[in-house]
């Protein structure tokens, strides 16, 4: 996070809707639709992306935020995987650049692009990054929110103002010795 990076006071559930939009319209920009799940799911566990809104509920509120500029702010980093086999992976990962482009975004190179690897990110002036990465054995496409100060993104541990059971813990063991 650099010093000019802007924070914002988006809450919890704007970044989760915001996360969910951006990677519907990259998924969209692929053209491929079908087989994308969490990034780093194990096969039994199988959580999809799928238009199934309890798939996408599992995988959203699953996420953890993530400190981004001091202990009183976060950001929502979704990653998903594809494990198609591809065989114009450079064509699709020419959509998503054009798509991202025409939505404003910088588009830079990850890694030099190969014959055996494309791998972009786009930056917004806000902090917002955008990543997608393909190869001939599939893709992955990784969505990071701008930074937050909103109480609700920076108490990763439950809503803002929530009770917690274990302050009132010690009053109730003294009552339940006496």
């Amino acid at each position: 996070m650099t010093e000019s990076t802007r924070l914002s006071n988006d809450t919890l559930e704007d970044q989760r809707s915001w996360v969910t939009e951006q990677a519907d319209a990259a998924i969209s920009a692929t053209g491929i639709s079908e087989g994308w799940h969490e990034r780093g799911y194990l096969p039994e566990d199988d959580i999809s992306w799928s238009t199934v809104a309890t798939d996408r509920q599992r995988i959203i509120r699953g996420l953890v935020t993530a400190q981004c500029s001091g202990t009183n702010s976060g950001l929502l980093d979704l990653g998903l995987n594809n494990d198609i086999q591809l065989d114009s992976f450079a064509q699709i990962v020419d959509q998503v650049r054009d798509f991202w482009q025409g939505e404003g975004w910088t588009i830079t190179n990850v890694i030099p692009p190969n014959e055996e690897e494309l791998y972009i990110r786009a930056d917004r002036e806000d902090g917002a990054v955008l990543a997608f990465n393909a190869t001939a054995r599939g893709m992955l496409l990784e969505v990071a929110s701008s930074c937050s100060v909103n109480s609700t993104v920076a108490n990763r541990y439950g809503p803002a103002g929530a009770a917690n059971e274990f302050e009132e813990e010690p009053t109730t063991r003294e009552q339940a010795a006496e």
